[in-house]
């Protein structure tokens, strides 16, 4: 044991002096107890060469290192780094509490701000980070614009760009991600684009390189509501390809592209994260277990799962209270306070918008971030089915359709909405906007827009082809949704309800119901059916006991030998 030992000291002693790799000889230290200046000084540099392959072992490189002889304080910071990017935020931020007031002081706040962000604090993240030099305090701009400081970001930024500086790939990344951020809220169209080349500059060093948040998760949220979700989704793929951030910042990136594929109509990979999320241990910190909970109740309410809803729901209450509200919450606030209203507990989301609407306030509320909080909120109306409260999130949108083309996106949807719950939809305006909403990631909301709309018009031929639209625009699951609100919400005297006949005594079986008609024949069930038509079978129910009715039977069976016997077996 002893000669090996002596061995390894030898061999890393030779790989250190000739200036080579010394990785593999500083992993063979590990467990030997070998000590000495000789092979601290091998594990310190064996430690920076894992950070960016595996900063856990990094860390326990360091820890070795101290062992040794090297002194605690002089590689503490290097070490919270490395814990904070293998994921370890409770152990970095003991490590780095050990060392705010030594030597390696830099990386342990960098460290420290990392850990806080993730753990729902950014007040204190970007507060520690402005203690730092201006190369560094930088990194604060983002959280300092999304809580509301403007100016403090601005002179952050100022004081960076005027530092002579060392010109990294992090500092120059840091200085991109600073302006785009002020940009989003100053309305400069090369707000986006300066977030997308913040990601890109820092790929060549991104998975050694701790930020409180990445700039591919702050370009996939500014990209999600500019209404360009391709970029959002190219830039968190490339990200998670790259490990940017570390492990750390691992499980936000799968989180936020799960959030993009869900708003585009792919249910299946995110319920299958969403469910790895339930069962990791230890569970997620605050801001992932909230995007979490978040996207668990977007799910519920695209499968019009009403038990699954409360579920997640409940989870995602308990998780809001332990994160407080920003900028970057404004899509999760909007689908929960869609879910709360419809489960009655709207209340709980009051305190959220109040802060964000704090935030937009000390910000001029830009028109980037204002106009999709009051799409927001205007879908909470319609869940709520409140005609009077879409009025004032309507205005909103209008007033602010000229910020960006999404804003006028959202803007038509909400006078398209507005006409919808007051029954005077105009088809045409319909279909166009809903398409318009399509391209832009709201594909499942054109869809509830197009199926209410069809249950709301007269006209029996564009009820058709709105409910066609509402197939072609959203995922079954989203339209099975839509044409359950949109009977729902048939008054019993509205055209096409059940007991009216506009055609006079005479009783046919509109398109839909022959094509249901069929399906029944071929022995298939409510829900085979509701599947194949993109509907849901409590739709298909009511369908079946309106021909019922309409037909004058009063079994199955009886429907069944009429259908029989009337209709034409050709699909």
């Amino acid at each position: 044991m002893l000669r090996t030992r002596d061995l390894h000291r030898r061999l890393a002693t030779i790989e250190l002096d000739r200036g080579g790799s010394v990785l593999a000889a500083g992993r063979r230290l590990l467990g030997t107890g070998a000590s000495g200046a000789h092979i601290a000084t091998v594990l310190c540099s064996a430690a920076e060469e894992a950070l960016a392959e595996s900063p856990a072992l990094s860390a326990e490189l360091l820890a070795a290192a101290v062992d040794a002889g090297h002194p605690r304080l002089a590689v503490a910071g290097r070490r919270a780094h490395a814990l904070a990017l293998a994921g370890e935020v409770g152990a970095a931020l003991q490590v780095a509490d050990d060392a705010l007031h030594g030597p390696d002081r830099a990386d342990a706040v960098v460290a420290a701000a990392t850990a806080l962000a993730h753990r729902g604090l950014p007040g204190r993240s970007a507060e520690l980070l402005g203690t730092l030099d201006p190369g560094r305090a930088v990194l604060a701009v983002p959280t300092l614009v999304v809580t509301g400081d403007l100016d403090g970001a601005r002179a952050a930024l100022a004081a960076a760009e005027a530092a002579p500086g060392s010109g990294t790939l992090l500092q120059g990344a840091a200085l991109l991600l600073g302006r785009g951020m002020v940009g989003t809220v100053t309305g400069s169209g090369a707000a986006l684009s300066r977030l997308a080349q913040a990601a890109s500059m820092l790929e060549p060093v991104a998975a050694s390189s701790l930020l409180p948040d990445t700039p591919a998760a702050l370009t996939a949220v500014v990209a999600g509501l500019s209404g360009q979700p391709g970029v959002a989704e190219s830039t968190l793929r490339r990200a998670i390809e790259g490990r940017h951030g570390g492990r750390v910042a691992v499980l936000r990136h799968r989180l936020l592209l799960a959030w993009v594929l869900t708003s585009r109509g792919t249910l299946g990979p995110p319920t299958g994260l969403v469910e790895r999320v339930a069962r990791q241990e230890p569970p997620p910190e605050p801001r992932d277990a909230l995007l979490a909970a978040a996207l668990e109740v977007a799910l519920a309410r695209r499968r019009d799962d009403a038990g699954a809803l409360a579920r997640s729901w409940a989870r995602a209450r308990d998780a809001l209270v332990r994160q407080p509200a920003d900028l970057t919450l404004i899509p999760l606030l909007g689908e929960l306070s869609v879910a709360a209203a419809r489960l009655g507990e709207g209340c709980w989301l009051d305190a959220a918008f109040s802060d964000v609407d704090d935030v937009l306030d000390r910000l001029g509320r830009p028109g980037l971030w204002a106009a999709p909080l009051a799409w927001a909120r205007l879908q909470t109306a319609v869940a709520a089915d409140g005609r009077a409260d879409v009025a004032g999130p309507a205005a909103t949108l209008d007033a602010l359709a000229a910020a960006s083309p999404y804003a006028a996106v959202l803007s038509a949807a909400g006078r398209c909405w507005t006409a919808v719950l007051a029954g005077t939809p105009d088809v045409d305006d319909v279909v166009t906007t809903g398409r318009r909403m399509a391209a832009v990631g709201l594909g499942w909301e054109a869809a509830q827009l197009a199926g209410r709309a069809a249950a709301t018009t007269a006209d029996r031929r564009a009820a058709q082809g709105l409910h066609a639209l509402a197939r072609s625009l959203g995922p079954a699951t989203a339209t099975a949704t839509a044409a359950a609100t949109a009977t729902a919400a048939v008054p019993a005297d509205a055209p096409g309800a059940a007991g009216s006949d506009p055609v006079g005594s005479e009783v046919t079986l509109t398109e839909r119901e022959q094509e249901i008609g069929r399906l029944i024949l071929d022995g298939r069930t409510h829900k085979q059916i509701g599947e194949r038509l993109f509907i849901s079978a409590k739709t298909v129910e009511h369908y079946v006991a309106r021909m019922r009715q309409r037909l004058g039977v009063a079994t199955r069976g009886e429907l069944f030998a009429l259908l029989r016997s009337t209709l034409d077996p050709t699909p």
